[in-house]
């Protein structure tokens, strides 16, 4: 960001924006061709507040060791939620529904070729 300065103007805040909806439509933006699905997410537990900033606290979420938790959440499984999990290095993984996970896969070598 260039150029930053504070304004004296009120700011407009529109009652009906809802941050989880709109950093969803953000991740589902390309690739809209896809259909919504609920995948599962193993992450580690440091990243927690990635998986409530993209998706919202709403999500049904469930220990499943000491260092890692699942989510499950809607997405369009398309290259932008896929590079989206490829940022964190292997700390979120997708693990369910197995179609998503090998169409993952597929990206990942694909992009190695």
């Amino acid at each position: 960001m260039r150029n930053v300065a504070v304004l004296d103007d009120n700011a407009y805040v529109d009652p009906q924006f809802n941050i989880a909806d709109y950093s969803k439509m953000v991740l589902q933006m390309f690739d809209g061709n896809e259909e919504e699905r609920t995948v599962t997410l193993v992450a580690e537990n440091r990243y927690m507040l990635n998986i409530i900033d993209r998706f919202g606290e709403d999500i049904p979420t469930a220990i499943v060791d000491g260092k890692h938790f699942s989510a499950k959440v809607t997405v369009r499984p398309s290259s932008t939620f896929f590079s989206w999990v490829f940022q964190f290095c292997g700390g979120i993984r997708i693990t369910e529904p197995t179609e998503i996970v090998s169409a993952y896969r597929s990206m990942l070598e694909q992009a190695m070729k």
